[in-house]
């Protein structure tokens, strides 16, 4: 594992942009580089050596005699500075642009993939590997590409400054060009070590990132039952894997720099020796091939930590990758919403969620009569749930068929229903950050008049009445501060606002007590505006509500 894909990935989604970018170093490099060649007069001046032959005699030959060549060549080196720090400026405000926005188009595309992807292939992906891929893989991927990025300046003014070297001494900068080769060549096995260290290291921060969403998810029942410190202990561990990881990281990056840093020392000290004994050097191009070649280091050390960084990446951004390589894709979302309440019949289904587990549903035979209220019973395990996703279009049966108003349950039917259907689950949590917000997720209204007409028929009114800030109550992320009960108003309140033509309420109002329970499903079914509705429940007396009833056997 090079980089290689991920490299090429960027530059093809970069194009003519990165061409710029590189203008810019090329730019920057130069000006860099005509600065330092200015220290040759300014040299040439101080060692009253203008007359020599070379370089340094034809530059004199432009400046006025005295202390003003000195002045005139200084202000000249100063107007370079600014020069080239707007232009590197300009640079890295668009390497910046190129690398968050090719890390926002890769977190766009695979959140897209998951989003496009069938609800029985996306729900058998762990939700912490989920995160994990959208935020420190692609995370470290942002580095690698922002070390890429860097790497390809570096080696633009490495580019320049050995024409520079060519051109004060042919001879030595070909030597200082082949001892560079020589160290990067030694340094290979680091480069090569990287991808193993960044394999391991996605594996090990995953464990860290899994344990601690972990511990924030269970901590209730940690502290419940007192199992706090076996968190604690599993977390220790993660931490200290991973911290291992990083620390080898560290010290190959430590490794490579120091060594390059000696070696470029070293070069500059052995090629002053050799043009000063050897070939007769003048001293001010002497003395600006060693201001050279201590810069040499800077350059060479970023090509070095962007081969590290862009393996490192490179395994975070294949994991993130073969998160979705293989899930399919959803139907296209097109056409209008269902426009009449609902009726199915099922002839002979059979559903297993998942292809290793036995089937939920074997060879089902029901029928949901149109505008009416369906109950839908059956002891745990029975496929109770499994049914009202199959009705909602998330899942297709393996075996058998589904009619809706008597025509096949197709993709274009599934996405019509989508925008028809009003889905309550046993779990009701906060979908934005403001009450209002969250009542209001998925629909189309704005009217605060409608809000509250809703959160009346289940209830939740003077719930939100009470509140300090109403409507515009800021939630907690799982919605913690509002009983389970309340939670479960809110939901139902937002279902009455999308004006379902289907309502699936799956154990929707379980966390209600029985008379409480009755009373929102009888002011809910009084609303719903003549709906389908499909209704899970465990208890008799809710059952007795609809107008049908399809009980579900334990071994179904």
């Amino acid at each position: 594992m090079t980089g290689k894909r991920l490299s090429r990935a960027f530059v093809d989604w970069a194009g003519i942009r990165l061409l710029g970018a590189l203008a810019l170093s090329l730019a920057g490099a130069a000006v860099e580089g005509l600065g330092i060649l200015l220290l040759v007069p300014v040299i040439s001046v101080l060692l009253g050596s203008g007359e020599e032959a070379g370089l340094t005699g034809k530059l004199a030959g432009y400046l006025p005699d005295g202390p003003d060549a000195l002045l005139l060549v200084l202000g000249v080196f100063a107007a370079l500075i600014l020069l080239r720090f707007g232009i590197l400026h300009g640079r890295n405000i668009l390497l910046a642009r190129l690398e968050q926005g090719f890390v926002a188009e890769m977190r766009s595309a695979l959140f897209g993939q998951l989003a496009d992807a069938p609800w029985s292939a996306a729900a058998r992906l762990a939700h912490g590997r989920i995160a994990h891929a959208l935020s420190r893989n692609m995370d470290r991927a942002a580095q690698a590409i922002g070390a890429l990025l860097r790497g390809a300046s570096a080696l633009v003014l490495l580019l320049v400054q050995a024409g520079l070297a060519l051109w004060l001494s042919p001879v030595l900068a070909l030597i200082v060009a082949l001892c560079s080769g020589l160290i990067l060549l030694a340094l290979a096995p680091i480069r090569r070590r990287a991808a193993r260290l960044g394999q391991r290291m996605t594996v090990e921060d995953y464990q860290l990132f899994s344990t601690t969403t972990g511990f924030l998810t269970g901590l209730k029942t940690a502290k419940a039952h007192g199992l706090e410190r076996r968190y604690l202990e599993d977390f220790t561990r993660a931490a200290s894997r991973f911290s291992g990881q990083v620390v080898a990281v560290q010290r190959d990056g430590s490794l490579a720099s120091l060594a390059l840093q000696t070696a470029a020392a070293l070069m500059a000290i052995g090629a002053v020796v050799i043009g000063y004994q050897w070939f007769d050097v003048p001293a001010e191009h002497l003395i600006v091939l060693l201001v050279l070649m201590v810069r040499l280091s800077a350059p060479l050390q970023s090509l070095q930590a962007t081969a590290l960084a862009v393996r490192h990446g490179e395994a975070a951004w294949r994991d993130a990758q073969a998160l979705t390589r293989d899930l399919p894709k959803s139907a296209p979302d097109e056409g209008s919403a269902w426009a009449t309440a609902p009726g199915f019949e099922l002839d002979r289904v059979s559903l297993a969620p998942d292809p290793d587990l036995p089937a939920v549903l074997d060879r089902l035979n029901a029928h949901i009569p149109p505008g009416r209220i369906t109950a839908v019973t059956g002891a745990s395990g029975s496929g109770k749930t499994t049914l009202c996703d199959l009705i909602a279009g998330l899942s297709a049966p393996d075996t058998g068929s589904v009619l809706i108003d008597g025509k096949p349950f197709d993709a274009s039917a599934r996405s019509a229903i989508a925008r028809s259907l009003a889905y309550v689950g046993q779990t009701s949590v906060p979908l934005a950050e403001t009450l209002r917000d969250s009542l209001t997720w998925g629909t189309e209204t704005k009217d605060d008049t409608a809000i509250w007409q809703a959160l009346a028929v289940v209830g939740a009114e003077e719930i939100v009445r009470a509140l300090p800030y109403g409507l515009d109550t800021e939630l907690r992320l799982d919605g913690s501060h509002f009983s389970g009960g309340e939670r479960q108003r809110f939901a139902l309140a937002r279902a009455l606002l999308r004006r379902p033509r289907l309502m699936i309420l799956d154990e929707a109002t379980n966390a209600l007590d029985v008379a409480a329970e009755e009373q929102v499903l009888r002011a809910i079914f009084a609303a719903r505006d003549g709906a389908t509705v499909i209704m899970v429940s465990h208890r008799p007396a809710t059952a007795a509500l609809a107008d049908h009833v399809i009980a579900l056997g334990s071994d179904a």
